[in-house]
C-alpha cells in the first residue's frame, strides 16, 4: 500500500513544475493557533550568538520581536530574502530535545528509551518526560522511526485502515545507513551511493500530549512535492511558508484550497535524486518549509516517520 502510493507520487512528480499551496480559509483560525505551540525556554544573551546556517525557528508566520522574547526566544533580523529565521533558539539551549539510553539491536532494527533533558516547559501542556524508540529497517529502501508515550497508549492510525506491510528480519542489503546521537538524541538517514542526507532530525523534538515537533535539514536545492491534498497547476512547494494540513469537504474543481484528504507526505528531487518521508499521523498538523529545514508541528498523535530512498527519477 506504502510503495504504491509513493509510486505514484514519485511518477506525478517526475513530469510537473512548480506551486505554491494556499491554505483553506476555514483552517485559518486552526493554523494560527496550532503554529505558535513552541517550548518557552529562556535563552541568555549569549546563547543567541548562532551562525545563521544553524538557526532553527523558534516562531510562526507573522511573530514580532516582543512575542518571540517573551517565549524565551533569541531575536536578530536578517535581509536574506527570508532563508534565516527571525526568531530562533538560542545556541546553548542543550537543555531541550531528550536523550537516548538503552539503545538495542532487535530482529528488525533497534529499540530505547529517550527521556526528557531538564524539566521541559509547562506551555500548551508538559513534556511527556519517558518516549519509547523503535527503528524498523522495512527493506533495502524504507526505514521507519516509531516515537510514542513509553507508559501510556496514544491514537495512531489503525492498520485496518492503512494496511502495512512489516518487516519480520532485517534486510540483507540496505541502501541508507542510519546513525544517532544520544544525548540530546538526533538522528540521520542517509543514502549511502553518494552519502546525501534523507532525514536529518535535530535535537528540538518536542512531545506533548497535544503538541508534536520534528525538523529536518534539508539542502537548500531541492525541490519539495506533496503536502496535500489540494488542487494545484504546479506541484513544487514554495519555500518560507507554512502548510495546513486540514481536510475539509471541499471539490476538487476548488484551486489550492484543503480537500478531503490529508497527505503528510513529501518528495524532494536533489541533483537528479530522489528521496521522501511520510509522517503517519491523522491529526491536523501545520508543515513548516524552510530554505534548508522542514518541520512537523501535528497536534497529537504519535511521530511514526517512514523514509524512502529512491535512486532517481526517470
Amino acid at each position: 500500500m506504502i510503495q504504491l502510493v509513493v509510486s505514484l507520487v514519485l511518477l506525478s512528480v517526475c513530469s510537473i513544475t512548480s506551486h505554491r499551496l494556499e491554505n483553506y480559509d476555514g483552517a485559518k483560525d486552526y493554523r494560527n493557533q496550532s503554529a505558535i505551540f513552541i517550548s518557552n525556554r529562556f535563552a541568555s544573551a549569549s546563547s543567541c550568538s548562532v551562525d545563521n546556517s544553524k538557526k532553527a525557528d523558534c516562531g510562526y508566520y507573522g511573530i514580532q520581536e516582543s512575542g518571540c522574547l517573551s517565549k524565551g526566544c533569541c531575536w536578530y533580523a536578517v535581509n536574506d530574502g527570508g532563508k534565516t529565521p527571525w526568531c530562533y533558539y538560542g545556541g546553548e539551549s542543550l537543555d531541550m530535545g531528550y536523550s537516548l539510553s538503552g539503545m538495542t539491536e532487535t530482529s528488525t532494527g533497534y529499540s530505547g528509551i529517550l527521556t526528557l533533558i531538564g524539566s521541559g516547559s509547562t506551555t500548551y501542556g508538559d513534556d511527556i518526560k519517558q518516549l519509547k524508540l523503535e527503528v524498523f529497517l522495512e527493506t533495502s529502501d524504507i526505514i521507519r522511526v516509531k516515537i510514542t508515550d513509553a507508559m501510556r497508549q496514544r491514537w495512531e492510525v489503525p492498520e485496518t485502515v492503512i494496511p502495512r506491510p512489516h518487516a519480520t528480519k532485517t534486510p540483507e542489503l540496505l541502501n541508507y545507513k542510519f546513525t544517532y546521537t544520544e544525548s540530546p538524541f538526533t538522528f540521520e538517514v542517509t543514502r549511502i551511493s553518494d552519502g546525501r542526507s534523507l532525514f536529518k532530525l535535530d535535537n528540538t523534538l518536542i512531545f506533548k500530549d497535544q503538541y508534536l515537533e520534528i525538523t529536518t535539514s534539508i539542502d537548500e536545492k531541492a525541490y519539495t512535492y506533496g503536502l496535500g491534498e489540494s488542487t494545484r497547476l504546479n506541484q513544487a512547494l514554495a519555500s518560507d511558508h507554512t502548510y495546513t494540513l486540514w481536510a475539509a469537504d471541499i471539490a476538487a474543481l476548488t484551486f489550492n484550497q484543503n480537500l478531503y484528504g490529508s497527505f503528510p507526505y513529501y518528495i524532494q528531487m536533489v541533483h537528479g535524486t530522489a528521496h521522501g518521508a511520510m509522517l503517519m499521523n491523522s491529526n491536523g498538523m501545520d508543515v513548516t518549509l524552510g530554505s534548508n529545514k522542514l518541520t512537523f508541528k501535528p497536534v497529537g498523535g504519535i511521530i511514526d516517520l517512514y523514509v524512502f530512498r529512491y535512486a532517481s527519477c526517470g
